[in-house]
């Protein structure tokens, strides 16, 4: 939640935009005061010089989405430490249907639209590793993305869990793995998912703890999570899926 005093450094934005809409409007009238003095009665083209080069209605748009971006930017920066991301198009979109720019309005709809941190992290966490590290295969349904169980469990080892990291490159493919450690840490240690902490391994490294018997991350992008006891195994396939 982003508070009052945090909201008031963005003042200057607002004001910034409030001052080029009154330029605008200013300079829209006596761009018609122009045309009025200087056009020909019998012209049907008049090159005002205000047509080309001195078009504040694109400068006011342009700000618009500028100040937002920067706004989504830097209050991401905060809602990310709570392991929320915005959204950042429908906020750029909200915006565009208010038709101006204030930091305030801007801030009070993040701030309602994310107002459950807790469930939107735990959310998103989810999201990323259903999305990203369920193995594709010839299931029972035909070719398809892992939906039950006996898919990621492992073979010969009713305590592990096999999937395959999905993502762009090495950087990506790390945040999602640190995704999955997060959401173990929510499932099985009760850490509240905007506290959850992720650990970004490289590829060929193993990481384990209390719970973890050995999480193995290889070079080919598959994933091996074997846990020390069967339950936790099981409670964790339940949360991936």
């Amino acid at each position: 939640m982003i508070t009052t005093n945090e909201t008031q450094k963005y003042e200057s934005m607002t004001i910034a935009y409030d001052l080029l809409v009154s330029a605008r409007n200013r300079i829209g009238g006596i761009k018609a005061k122009i045309e009025q003095d200087f056009r020909p009665a019998d012209s049907l083209h008049f090159s005002n010089p205000f047509d080309y080069n001195h078009n504040l209605k694109e400068e006011v748009e342009k700000a618009r989405t500028d100040f937002t971006k920067f706004v989504i930017g830097h209050v991401g920066q905060d809602y990310l430490k709570m392991n929320i991301s915005l959204d950042r198009n429908s906020i750029l979109e909200f915006v565009e249907l208010k038709g101006y720019f204030n930091h305030a309005e801007i801030i009070q709809f993040i701030n309602e639209k994310y107002a459950d941190t807790e469930a939107e992290a735990l959310r998103q966490i989810k999201a990323i590793v259903k999305g990203s590290l369920l193995p594709v295969g010839n299931f029972e349904s035909g070719w398809s993305a892992a939906n039950k169980p006996e898919h990621i469990r492992m073979d010969g080892n009713s305590a592990g869990i096999e999937l395959r990291v999905w993502g762009r490159d090495g950087s990506e493919q790390k945040s999602k793995v640190s995704a999955l450690i997060k959401l173990i840490q929510i499932t099985l240690n009760n850490v509240k998912p905007s506290q959850a902490k992720g650990i970004e391994l490289e590829q060929g490294a193993t990481y384990r703890d209390a719970k973890i018997k050995s999480l193995r991350y290889f070079k080919n992008n598959s994933l091996k999570l074997i846990f020390y006891q069967k339950p936790d195994a099981d409670k964790v396939i339940e949360a991936i899926l």
